[in-house]
């Protein structure tokens, strides 16, 4: 089973490793970034932002919503679970990896975590052949990349996956 994960998260690193050949510049990254560059754009952002501040400072999460002068409230931490980035530090901690590669670290593990329970709970109703398909095909999804990036989703799946299979286990 862990080896079907394993194939279909090679096949996002793929998927990543030929759009950076076609990446232009971003905000983030110049034209063609390496893996780890392409992997820690978009909202990861606000997860290094925790990671690096923590609570309570203006870059991470503040104590009190930041507004514009108008009133409306600024772009902010807030949306993002706070657990990711508190686990990223803890790795950070005990291994010395910086953000960038600690961070799709977590996830990927996570997701192998995810597919070990997601596996489990599809055994309590299929066979092993139709929960191993299940499991490739959810890891070969569009959106499963975001599974091997810097973002909470494998996390937050993992979680929910977990207590789908103890629901389910009663």
């Amino acid at each position: 089973m862990l080896a079907v994960w394993a194939l279909t998260r090679a096949i996002g690193t793929a998927l990543f490793l030929w759009l950076s050949t076609i990446q232009g510049q971003s905000y983030w990254n110049p034209a063609h970034p390496g893996y780890f560059d392409l992997i820690n754009i978009w909202d990861v952002e606000w997860y290094h932002r925790i990671y690096d501040y923590g609570f309570g400072d203006t870059p991470g999460y503040s104590t009190v919503l930041p507004t514009n002068p108008d009133g409306t409230v600024q772009q902010n931490a807030w949306a993002f679970m706070p657990l990711f980035p508190l686990v990223v530090r803890l790795v950070n901690l005990l291994t010395g990896l910086d953000f960038k590669f600690a961070a799709p670290l977590v996830s990927t593990l996570a997701s192998f975590g995810l597919a070990l329970v997601l596996y489990k709970v599809f055994r309590l109703k299929f066979s092993a052949s139709v929960s191993l398909w299940a499991i490739f095909w959810f890891g070969v999804s569009v959106a499963s990349t975001v599974l091997q990036t810097g973002y909470a989703e494998s996390l937050g799946l993992l979680f929910q996956a977990l207590a789908l299979y103890w629901l389910m286990r009663r």
